[in-house]
Protein backbone atom coordinates (compact mmCIF):
# COMPACT_ATOMS: atom_id res chain seq x y z
CA UNK A 1 0.00 0.00 0.00
CA UNK A 2 0.91 3.34 -0.51
CA UNK A 3 -1.68 5.58 2.17
CA UNK A 4 1.09 7.39 3.85
CA UNK A 5 3.61 8.49 0.72
CA UNK A 6 -0.02 9.72 -1.22
CA UNK A 7 -1.46 11.15 2.09
CA UNK A 8 1.83 12.94 3.00
CA UNK A 9 1.96 14.71 -0.62
CA UNK A 10 -1.69 15.93 -0.19
CA UNK A 11 -1.06 17.23 2.89
CA UNK A 12 2.41 19.21 2.00
CA UNK A 13 -0.06 21.24 0.00
CA UNK A 14 -2.05 22.54 2.91
CA UNK A 15 0.31 24.63 5.36
CA UNK A 16 -2.63 24.98 7.57
CA UNK A 17 -2.91 21.59 8.46
CA UNK A 18 -0.21 20.43 10.70
CA UNK A 19 1.24 16.65 10.57
CA UNK A 20 3.73 14.03 11.39
CA UNK A 21 5.00 11.00 9.41
CA UNK A 22 6.91 8.01 9.29
CA UNK A 23 7.48 4.88 7.65
CA UNK A 24 4.50 3.16 9.40
CA UNK A 25 2.32 6.28 10.53
CA UNK A 26 0.84 9.73 9.78
CA UNK A 27 -0.93 12.04 12.24
CA UNK A 28 -2.58 15.23 11.43
CA UNK A 29 -3.01 17.02 14.64
CA UNK A 30 -6.67 18.89 15.36
CA UNK A 31 -6.51 22.81 14.71
CA UNK A 32 -8.29 23.04 18.11
CA UNK A 33 -9.70 21.78 21.07
CA UNK A 34 -12.88 21.22 19.09
CA UNK A 35 -11.67 18.89 16.85
CA UNK A 36 -9.83 15.50 16.94
CA UNK A 37 -6.42 13.95 15.53
CA UNK A 38 -6.66 12.02 12.60
CA UNK A 39 -4.13 9.07 12.71
CA UNK A 40 -3.36 6.40 9.47
CA UNK A 41 -1.34 3.10 10.59
CA UNK A 42 -0.35 1.31 7.30
CA UNK A 43 0.71 -2.44 7.25
CA UNK A 44 1.48 -4.39 3.93
CA UNK A 45 -2.15 -5.63 3.68
CA UNK A 46 -3.88 -2.40 4.88
CA UNK A 47 -4.27 0.75 6.65
CA UNK A 48 -6.23 1.74 9.75
CA UNK A 49 -7.63 5.15 10.20
CA UNK A 50 -8.20 6.56 14.01
CA UNK A 51 -10.56 9.12 14.29
CA UNK A 52 -9.45 10.24 18.02
CA UNK A 53 -10.74 6.67 19.46
CA UNK A 54 -12.48 5.64 16.60
CA UNK A 55 -10.88 3.54 13.80
CA UNK A 56 -11.74 1.90 10.86
CA UNK A 57 -9.41 -0.90 8.50
CA UNK A 58 -9.81 -0.28 4.73
CA UNK A 59 -8.19 -2.89 2.09
CA UNK A 60 -7.40 0.47 -0.58
CA UNK A 61 -5.42 3.69 -0.36
CA UNK A 62 -7.99 5.03 -2.26
CA UNK A 63 -11.00 4.08 1.05
CA UNK A 64 -8.47 5.40 3.40
CA UNK A 65 -7.89 8.25 1.68
CA UNK A 66 -11.57 9.35 1.20
CA UNK A 67 -12.13 8.71 5.20
CA UNK A 68 -9.02 11.05 6.38
CA UNK A 69 -10.83 13.77 3.77
CA UNK A 70 -14.20 12.92 5.06
CA UNK A 71 -13.06 13.52 9.03
CA UNK A 72 -10.74 16.58 7.90
CA UNK A 73 -14.14 18.09 6.45
CA UNK A 74 -17.02 19.84 8.70
CA UNK A 75 -19.67 16.61 7.40
CA UNK A 76 -17.75 14.37 9.96
CA UNK A 77 -18.19 14.60 14.06
CA UNK A 78 -16.83 12.25 16.32
CA UNK A 79 -19.11 12.19 20.02
CA UNK A 80 -16.80 11.22 22.21
CA UNK A 81 -18.73 9.24 25.44
CA UNK A 82 -17.06 9.37 29.00
CA UNK A 83 -17.65 8.45 32.06
CA UNK A 84 -15.62 10.36 34.84
CA UNK A 85 -12.56 11.96 32.60
CA UNK A 86 -12.63 8.74 30.92
CA UNK A 87 -13.62 8.14 27.83
CA UNK A 88 -14.53 4.72 26.55
CA UNK A 89 -16.83 5.16 23.27
CA UNK A 90 -16.44 7.11 20.06
CA UNK A 91 -19.57 7.46 17.80
CA UNK A 92 -18.79 8.74 14.12
CA UNK A 93 -21.77 10.76 12.63
CA UNK A 94 -22.47 12.35 9.52
CA UNK A 95 -24.19 15.39 8.55
CA UNK A 96 -27.54 15.15 6.47
CA UNK A 97 -28.90 18.06 5.63
CA UNK A 98 -29.38 19.77 9.12
CA UNK A 99 -29.32 16.45 10.59
CA UNK A 100 -26.88 14.26 11.66
CA UNK A 101 -26.55 10.72 11.39
CA UNK A 102 -25.20 7.64 13.13
CA UNK A 103 -22.34 5.87 11.00
CA UNK A 104 -20.27 3.62 13.21
CA UNK A 105 -18.92 3.54 16.90
CA UNK A 106 -15.71 1.95 18.54
CA UNK A 107 -15.63 1.22 22.05
CA UNK A 108 -14.22 0.44 25.50
CA UNK A 109 -15.04 -2.92 26.73
CA UNK A 110 -13.85 -1.86 30.55
CA UNK A 111 -14.55 1.51 31.96
CA UNK A 112 -15.59 3.20 35.18
CA UNK A 113 -19.16 2.82 34.55
CA UNK A 114 -19.73 3.81 37.73
CA UNK A 115 -18.57 7.46 37.40
CA UNK A 116 -20.70 10.68 35.96
CA UNK A 117 -21.61 10.12 32.24
CA UNK A 118 -20.59 13.08 29.46
CA UNK A 119 -20.61 13.68 26.07
CA UNK A 120 -19.52 15.89 24.00
CA UNK A 121 -18.84 16.63 20.10
CA UNK A 122 -15.63 16.93 18.42
CA UNK A 123 -15.29 18.26 14.59
CA UNK A 124 -12.93 19.39 12.47
CA UNK A 125 -13.29 22.06 9.53
CA UNK A 126 -10.34 21.90 7.63
CA UNK A 127 -12.32 21.25 4.16
CA UNK A 128 -15.80 22.78 4.39
CA UNK A 129 -18.19 23.20 1.51
CA UNK A 130 -18.87 27.16 2.82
Amino acid sequence: MKTLVELKQRLEGHPDIRFDASDKQLTIYAADENGFDISVIEDNFEATVYFGGWHQHFDTTEEAIQCVGFGLSDECRIKVHRRGAKPYRWTLEYRDGDDWKFDGFTSQVFYPFWRAKSVTYLQNHFISDD
